[in-house]
């Protein structure tokens, strides 16, 4: 793995984040509920954005430098913070909590990629165990229950938890990560982008097949059949993986067609945050249900996406990074 300071930066990169930000809007801001075809593609796009995120992730930190360990580690502790107090205050998920364990577990592992790859390999394992074994009723929320910390049991409940139960477990997750590491110098495989494209459709296609063996398997492993997000499944990892090839492949190939996401995927944090306390919590304040109707949610991210794109285009003519990203790498560099 090269592990040398880059010079220059990929661009495709950030436009392939930005279609990632796109996919991620569009699915918490317009329900999947109603039958209409907006519905139908916030249900074919959920748990993608997700995935690209991790893999692209992980080529990103592939080609930070690591002269500076101390300041990656700052890195992945200021995101599990951010992760924490969105989790227990306005937004309850765990994704940037996921991102810093598998920033810090990277930092780690990425002078001995065996190592990384052997613990891929148990995390694409576990996809074959964890919807047979664990249930919600085995883990607890260690971020919003932390007393039950002091029960019998509860160190192991929570553990279970993070590792493999909640909506980004870190176990299977890793995967991801290590995929995005492994996948070599970001350039030669922007350089190849249909070979790509090709790998993505035989991994999609392989996670497709799930859906066709769920008839004829017994019931009692049915679960493995399942294309599904809680639990993490074999199939869900790779028709989400295999969509995500896809996609950073047709961004290395065609480049210029996302140019106007670039600004955006430069300051994904700022949009991830930004959507969540703009858009999202205005419109959960309106409809407590979360079930708002999906003219209202297409309204709401069309809104979002002009100033969106607007604003990140402005910021990005004066600054090189946004307003969180400026942040973050100023409290990390300190």
């Amino acid at each position: 793995m090269d592990e040398s300071k880059p010079t220059v930066r990929v661009t495709a990169l950030d436009a392939a984040r930005g279609i990632a930000i796109l996919m991620m809007a569009y699915v918490h801001m317009v329900p999947s509920d109603g039958g209409t075809f907006a519905a139908k593609v916030t249900l074919a796009l959920e748990g993608k954005a997700a995935v690209l995120f991790f893999i692209l992730a992980g080529m990103t930190w592939a080609r930070m430098s690591a002269d500076k360990p101390a300041a990656i580690y700052r890195r992945a502790m200021l995101y599990c913070v951010i992760g924490i107090l969105l989790h227990v205050t306005i937004w309850n998920t765990e994704v940037l909590l996921a991102l810093g364990i598998c920033l810090a577990l990277f930092q780690l592992v990425r002078a001995k990629p065996r190592i990384g790859d052997a613990l891929a390999t148990i995390g694409i394992a576990a996809t074959l165990v964890i919807p047979l074994i664990f249930n919600g009723d085995t883990a607890i929320d260690v971020i919003e229950q932390p007393g039950e910390l002091l029960k019998s049991g509860g160190l192991l409940r929570a553990a279970t938890f993070l590792l493999f139960t909640n909506s980004y477990p870190i176990v299977p997750w890793w995967s991801l990560v290590w995929l995005g590491c492994r996948l070599g110098r970001v350039e030669a495989i922007f350089a190849k982008p249909f070979s790509l494209v090709a790998a993505g459709c035989g991994i999609a296609g392989i996670g497709g097949l799930g859906v066709l063996l769920a008839g004829v398997v017994p019931a009692a492993i049915r679960p493995l059949t399942e294309i599904t997000w809680t639990p993490t499944t074999l199939p869900f990892v790779l028709q989400c993986s295999g969509v995500a090839l896809i996609l950073i492949g047709f961004v290395g190939w065609r480049e210029r067609l996302f140019a106007i996401l670039i600004p955006l995927g430069r300051m994904s944090l700022t949009h991830y945050i930004g959507h969540i306390l703009c858009v999202c919590i205005p419109l959960y304040r309106i409809y407590p249900d979360w079930n708002w109707p999906v003219g209202v949610g297409l309204s709401a991210f069309a809104i979002w996406l002009v100033g969106a794109l607007f604003l990140s285009h402005i910021w990005m003519k004066r600054f090189s990074r946004g307003p969180l990203e400026r942040t973050v790498h100023w409290l990390v560099s300190k």
